[in-house]
């Protein structure tokens, strides 16, 4: 799945996906797991006519209103209007969330600035949440613009998409020892976690500084392709490494 976001909703994560689809198996849990509410009671029962209604008027099957996905991220997901409803079944405050989560979306979308103030306030709550410091927070939004800049400089460089990970797994093996990957399977991580979220501020510090030098010279010196932007990384990783840990300075 992608174009997946994750919304807290008193501890519970509620998941959308893009525009038009909600978890309605994220919405149940959120509402405490009700037995006689699950999703498949309702679709079948109280919310089957409203489903009816819906596919007649989107003139399209109830198959492609309701879907079912297995494994992580599975459950039952429904088209933006079925979730509404099926919000206001379960609950006032619940449908008011899904309600208030919806009109965000259209907001950030009309204004892509607002977009990033409130995800970054969502991530920032988030880390506080975790007992994150205040120093680490300041390194950790540094080094998202430091990414941003390096990104805009790849997009140009770079043969394709590749380039983003292949230059991250560069700087990575040179500042934690091995890939993100490998990072994430050593310390028993979530594998669709964010590695640098685990780093502590001089990592982060040293990722940051890797990432704008590694873009300005790929941009001074006309560097394109894959792995020559990947190999210019590699080596300034290597060496803002070796300037922060070596000893005797």
């Amino acid at each position: 799945m992608s174009n997946i976001v994750k919304r807290d909703f008193k501890g519970i994560s509620v998941a959308f996906e893009g525009k038009e689809k909600v978890s309605l198996t994220d919405l149940w849990k959120a509402a405490d797991s009700p037995d006689n509410k699950n999703p498949n009671e309702w679709i079948r029962y109280a919310g089957a006519e409203f489903i009816e209604e819906l596919s007649k008027k989107l003139n399209t099957g109830i198959t492609h209103i309701i879907t079912s996905k297995r494994g992580k991220g599975g459950g039952t997901w429904a088209h933006w209007q079925v979730a509404l409803a099926y919000a206001k079944y379960l609950s006032p405050e619940l449908h008011m969330f899904v309600n208030q989560c919806f009109m965000e979306r259209i907001q950030e979308e009309n204004n892509p600035e607002l977009a990033i103030t409130r995800g970054r306030e969502r991530a920032i709550r988030k880390w506080k949440k975790e007992g994150k410091s205040d120093e680490w927070i300041a390194a950790r939004i540094r080094t998202i613009n430091a990414a941003k800049t390096n990104n805009r400089v790849l997009k140009k460089h770079g043969d394709d998409y590749m380039v983003f990970p292949m230059c991250a797994n560069a700087m990575n093996r040179q500042i934690l020892g091995m890939e993100a990957k490998q990072y994430k399977e050593a310390r028993g991580l979530p594998v669709k976690s964010t590695t640098r979220d685990f780093l502590d501020d001089i990592q982060l510090a040293e990722l940051e500084l890797s990432s704008l030098v590694s873009a300005k010279r790929i941009q001074d010196d006309s560097i394109y392709g894959n792995q020559a932007c990947a190999s210019v990384h590699e080596v300034i990783a290597g060496r803002v490494h070796k300037a922060v840990t070596v000893r005797g300075v």
